[in-house]
């Protein structure tokens, strides 16, 4: 297998970029056709610009390559396959102007035909043989210009770690050092000619390219826009298409304008749920999907208690509903106590209702009558209205999801370890498919290189699967008469109480996954010993 530092030549790199995704072989050719850039026009008579060869068609072509990096739909590889195609070739060039004397030609003509293969990456399906094109283009280009000195080799070797490193090489600047002379000195001549033509035609460019340099690329999402220009309006020139510029940059400064905007009234209200524009005010307003407050709620849950009444008196058959009101009357005496003192205390009023139905829950299914139609009804909507407070006060659910969150780190360390070191024990109890089942689990949660699905498997076996096995375990000893031996029994009852508790939590697996970490010691220790040192 080639590695980025062994790249060396076209073969080399190709098989470098066999197999890889084909946004890595449109990254290279794009970069390499940018190092040549300057110089397809840099010495350009001016009748050859006159004649609409200029660097247009390169530019549009490695712009649509770069986006096509980043967003490979089928409508961008149309733009890109335009693009390839209406990029001059070396016959165009000499045709342009005849004046123009032939080695220049020739570095025109290579120059262009690097920026059309960096397009053709975009959407060949041999993309490695693009970016290779791409690289004997730009490099027979950089020779002619400087026959002494090519660095082509060494940015493409410099980008291809950048890739196995996971980093974006269009984020970093084309050159990892100093430009090589050649180029710079074609970059100001670009430079020089695109000034004196004017900003109106080659402003966008010019930061488009200032981008490109310094890997400070422009908003991805306005090049896609300008990538997919029809082709009607880049057969109008340089004049036509910066037009058509102005108005997408226009067009996509408004829109960042409003998004802006958009994202204040986020930050201002956090809490908001609907977010709206008002046309006639030309602003964002946020509001509630339901505009309440805490005297609407204490009003329901009033009516709901003074309603729960009346279901109750009109049972009769052996006084049940007289009963039932009875037994619930303690808990909701208190509650419109707390109604009373707490109408402008949200979260202490939530709290208030919640606790309530909680005791109210325990009372009926001690009692027998969880379930009755009128007593469910009356819990449900007691359940509405610690909704509606939470509407009402949005803060409050933050306040919650940060208990929760403490709960959580209170569900201590202890009952973790106790959940690996019994299951450490299980293992050592057990025998066939179970012994090498809790091993393996083991095994994939203290190995960092583990995929998130295999831990989370292991750790669904270990929370799931092995407290039932441990079930099975002690009733197989009892059936057998065996009697299970102390430590054994012990090791496997910790082992359910542990997992038991762990299925309970609220977080369930994937917050147990996060926990590795702080196990992982554990786990080493029960692997080391399996050498022999334990029995």
């Amino acid at each position: 297998m080639v590695e980025a530092a062994d790249i060396k030549d076209g073969e080399s790199l190709r098989a470098w970029l066999r197999g890889r995704p084909q946004g890595d072989a449109v990254a290279i050719a794009q970069r390499i056709a940018c190092g040549v850039l300057p110089l397809f026009g840099a010495e350009q008579p001016t009748r050859a610009r006159e004649r609409q060869l200029t660097w247009l068609p390169l530019l549009r072509a490695l712009l649509t390559s770069g986006v096509a990096r980043k967003d490979s739909t089928p409508e961008v590889k149309a733009a890109a396959r335009a693009s390839a195609r209406a990029a001059p070739t070396y016959a165009a060039v000499r045709a342009a102007a005849p004046a123009y004397a032939a080695a220049p030609a020739y570095v025109a003509a290579r120059a262009a035909a690097a920026a059309a293969a960096a397009a053709r990456a975009a959407y060949a399906d041999d993309a490695a043989a693009s970016a290779r094109a791409a690289f004997a283009d730009a490099d027979a280009a950089a020779r002619a210009a400087a026959p002494a000195i090519s660095l082509l080799w060494v940015q493409v070797r410099t980008d291809a770690i950048r890739i196995e490193n996971g980093e974006d090489p269009l984020q970093a600047p084309l050159w990892s050092g100093d430009p090589p002379d050649w180029f710079t000195s074609a970059d100001a001549k670009m430079r020089a000619i695109w000034a004196r033509e004017g900003a109106d035609r080659w402003g966008f460019w010019t930061r488009w390219w200032d981008g490109v340099l310094s890997g400070q690329q422009l908003d991805w999402d306005l090049q896609r826009r300008v990538a997919l220009i029809p082709e009607d309006i880049w057969k109008q020139g340089p004049d036509g298409v910066a037009a058509q510029i102005r108005e997408i940059e226009d067009e996509w400064r408004r829109e960042q304008e409003a998004l802006g905007k958009l994202s204040a009234v986020i930050r201002e209200n956090p809490f908001a749920w609907r977010i709206d524009f008002d046309h006639a005010k030309v602003k964002f307003t946020a509001s509630a999907v339901e505009a309440r407050d805490m005297s609407d709620v204490i009003r329901d849950v009033r009516s709901l208690i003074d309603d729960f009444h009346k279901r109750c008196k009109a049972i009769r058959a052996a006084n049940f509903g007289q009963s039932v009101q009875l037994a619930f009357k303690p808990v909701i005496d208190l509650l419109r106590r707390d109604m009373r003192r707490y109408p402008d205390q949200p979260y202490t009023l939530f709290k208030a209702i919640e606790a309530s139905k909680t005791e109210m829950e325990t009372i009926a299914r001690a009692d027998g009558y969880y379930g009755e139609s009128y007593v469910t009804r009356f819990l449900s909507g007691l359940e509405g209205c610690a909704e509606d407070i939470c509407l009402t006060s949005p803060e409050i659910v933050e306040q919650l999801k940060r208990k929760s969150d403490l709960r959580y780190d209170l569900w201590s360390a202890e009952r973790k370890r106790t959940l690996i070191t019994s299951a450490f024990g299980l293992h050592l109890d057990s025998d066939g498919m179970l012994k090498r089942a809790a091993f393996e689990a083991l095994a994939v949660i203290s190995d960092p290189s583990s995929s998130e699905d295999a831990r989370k498997s292991a750790w669904y076996f270990m929370t799931a699967a092995l407290p039932r096995a441990a079930r099975a375990f002690i009733i197989d000893k009892a059936e057998a008469g065996e009697g299970a031996k102390p430590n054994k029994v012990s090791l496997a009852k910790r082992l359910i109480e542990a997992a038991d508790a762990a299925n309970k939590l609220d977080k369930g697996i994937d917050a147990l996954q996060e926990n590795v970490p702080e196990l992982a010691h554990w786990v080493k220790e029960f692997i080391d010993g399996m050498g022999g040192t334990l029995s």
